[in-house]
């Protein structure tokens, strides 16, 4: 009898005994069978299957067939740990998807991902540090309109004063330094049509320079100003001929009318007497108390006459001679045209 070598089933030659071996080799065909299969079904202890085998056929042939080489442990283990219908499970995993596959690909930071934890609008402004009115500006149409100008340093300076006094300290508009505080006087001032010699009495630094400009200094027969402040015009002063505007003659005791809005000038004769030699003296008038001066005449002529005074209570002065010689003659002048 012909004893073969096997350790697989495969290495069985399923033509041998030949059927004219010797029968006292079949015990060795018997140990050969049983090497083989306990080689090949070796068990969890190594010396083959401890319990009956129960899987079925088919169910083999369909583990047999789910790979073209068979499965191999790695994958039955796979079958091993599953706790649930694999179906089930799968349908409870997310869907492949090429956004979810392109974040799985990045190298993700803790922040970053904490940012898809947010529960709501305010929660991510609040961990972005971007909240309205705390950590950015709302929306406003003016600020965007200020945002569009092409500003400078000066110009945005003025946002950081923190009074009107500092404000107007930046801008050199304070008052009583850089500008006039309002006058009603000065507004006034500032209606009128001045006129250059109007503006330039302003100018005078002096009373001298102030009647320099007025023509009232003394010189060129001007009236001086010490005869102003000693009610003594003389006629150097003030010089009016005869027939400037008229004369009037005071009867020897007897008394005369001036017309109200006049100057009065008076000479009693070429020789020029004073006014208390004249005896002229202001006896009535209609209404108020007449504004009328009295001086010296110093010397007249022909030409130029003492200016003796003004009345201006709009009413009409008579002037009476209490003189023992007489007439008297009256010169004078409107003193408003």
């Amino acid at each position: 009898m012909t004893v073969e070598t096997a350790t697989h089933l495969d290495d069985l030659d399923i033509t041998l005994p030949l059927a004219g071996d010797n029968i006292s080799e079949g015990d060795n065909h018997l140990r050969l069978i049983k090497s083989v299969l306990k080689t090949v079904f070796p068990g969890s202890g190594g010396s083959g299957f401890s319990t009956p085998i129960t899987a079925l056929e088919a169910d083999i042939n369909l583990l047999a067939g789910l790979a073209a080489g068979g499965l191999t442990n790695t994958e039955l283990s796979y079958i091993n740990t599953l706790t649930s219908n694999a179906q089930t499970q799968l349908d409870a995993k997310q869907p492949l998807d090429a956004d979810l596959t392109a974040i799985a690909a990045l190298a993700t930071a803790a922040y970053g991902r904490s940012l898809l934890e947010t529960a709501s609008e305010a929660a991510f402004k609040a961990l972005v540090n971007l909240e309205i009115g705390t950590d950015v500006q709302a929306y406003d149409a003016d600020l965007s309109a200020i945002a569009a100008l092409a500003t400078n340093a000066y110009g945005r300076s003025l946002l950081t004063v923190a009074s009107e006094a500092a404000f107007k300290a930046l801008v050199n508009l304070e008052i009583g330094t850089d500008v006039q505080a309002y006058d009603a006087d000065l507004a006034a001032i500032a209606a009128l049509t001045t006129q250059t010699f109007g503006r330039s009495l302003l100018t005078q630094a002096t009373a001298s320079a102030a009647r320099s400009t007025l023509g009232i200094d003394g010189t060129s027969g001007n009236i001086a100003s010490g005869d102003i402040a000693n009610d003594a015009i003389d006629a150097a002063h003030i010089s009016f001929t005869n027939t400037t505007t008229g004369t009037l003659t005071v009867p020897f005791n007897g008394s005369v009318t001036v017309p109200e809005g006049f100057y009065v000038v008076l000479a009693p004769d070429s020789a020029g007497s004073n006014w208390s030699s004249i005896d002229l003296v202001v006896t009535s008038h209609q209404s108020g108390t007449p504004t009328f001066v009295v001086g010296n005449f110093g010397t007249a002529s022909s030409s130029t006459k003492g200016f003796s005074g003004i009345y201006s209570d709009g009413s009409n002065v008579t002037i009476t001679d209490t003189s023992s010689a007489g007439p008297k003659t009256i010169y004078y002048r409107r003193l408003n045209t």
